[in-house]
């Protein structure tokens, strides 16, 4: 994706879609890399920009062969395949929201390593479940993951509650959606540490029955 700057102070950007990632090349030779499958819908695209970009979803505009892009459409369907242009028009966010908007990519990040987290917990689960472990083994391997669940579900409130205390203004609506956005997934990830620590229940009641 390469960057050019007019003198009106809008970002273009020219993004070239291959083998599933789209390239982007900033002034100074920045790279980055987008990874994603042509399925992957415009909106998810545009925010996956938004991270790369700091330019936000609602002040994007995203062209391809001279039409706008439509959100609820995928890439796939909106005729996007290996080697094409996409062109994407619009500003970076202001210097206040620019900050407030670090703050959430802050504990986005954080988020993104206790998730991976969570999903090594889980199939840790799936193999017990299946029956890899028997006896003391595993015992003591129910007994780890059960507080490994317990730090993880901690670690998803406190991420709540930091997003909760930052005072965005509601002017700043793209840092206020970029907030929304992470507390609704946090809200889900909670859900799945629930339902963890519930099959983690079920596994030592099973356990202890037998």
């Amino acid at each position: 994706m390469v960057i050019k700057l007019d003198h009106k102070s809008v970002l273009c950007y020219v993004c070239r879609t291959k083998e599933g990632t789209i390239d982007m090349e900033e002034p100074g030779a920045k790279k980055h890399v987008i990874e994603l499958d042509l399925a992957s819908s415009v909106e998810d695209f545009a925010a996956l920009v938004e991270r790369a970009t700091d330019v936000p979803v609602a002040s994007q505009k995203l062209i391809f062969k001279g039409k706008t892009l439509q959100s609820v459409n995928t890439l796939e369907a909106s005729g996007v395949c290996d080697g094409s242009k996409i062109m994407l028009i619009g500003r970076k966010h202001a210097a206040e929201e620019e900050m407030q908007m670090k703050e959430v990519e802050k504990v986005e990040k954080e988020v993104d390593v206790a998730e991976k987290q969570l999903l090594e917990l889980g199939k840790e689960i799936d193999g017990i479940e299946k029956g890899w472990l028997e006896g003391m083994q595993k015992r003591e391997a129910l007994g780890k993951l059960s507080k490994r669940a317990a730090v993880a579900t901690e670690q998803f409130m406190r991420r709540l509650v930091k997003l909760d205390a930052l005072e965005i203004g509601a002017e700043h609506k793209s840092a206020r959606l970029r907030r929304k956005s992470l507390v609704v997934r946090l809200q889900k990830l909670l859900q799945k540490c629930d339902q963890g620590e519930e099959r983690l229940q079920r596994l030592l009641s099973n356990d202890g029955s037998s």
